[in-house]
């Protein structure tokens, strides 16, 4: 993936048509099928498919030290000592998207 050449990829991990890796500055990026328009955790964006890997804003405040992906979900740790924000994550309730099984 060109648009992570550079980056110092430290790990990736791959789900059901989606992908996420970590960078060695502890950002996250995804990209693949959006399947439910949130599937890939962009906040508000409704492309179905994203084909360059673009940085998880809403963990911009996290340093990543691990990622993993199952069938429909990825999961990124971060080490509190060496994230800027709060250790909480909140999601704005107007984008998180609304499913129901």
């Amino acid at each position: 993936v060109n648009e992570l050449c550079g980056q110092g990829v430290t790990q990736v991990a791959g789900g059901r048509g989606f992908s996420m890796c970590r960078t060695a500055d502890g950002e996250a990026a995804v990209w693949g099928t959006n399947t439910l328009a949130g599937t890939l955790g962009l906040l508000g964006e409704q492309k179905r498919k994203r084909f360059e890997p673009k940085v998880l804003e809403v963990l911009s405040d996290k340093h990543i030290t691990m990622v993993a992906c199952g069938g429909w979900h990825h999961l990124a740790m971060a080490d509190p000592a060496r994230s800027k924000g709060p250790d909480e994550l909140t999601i704005p309730e107007k984008v998180a998207p609304q499913h129901s099984l």
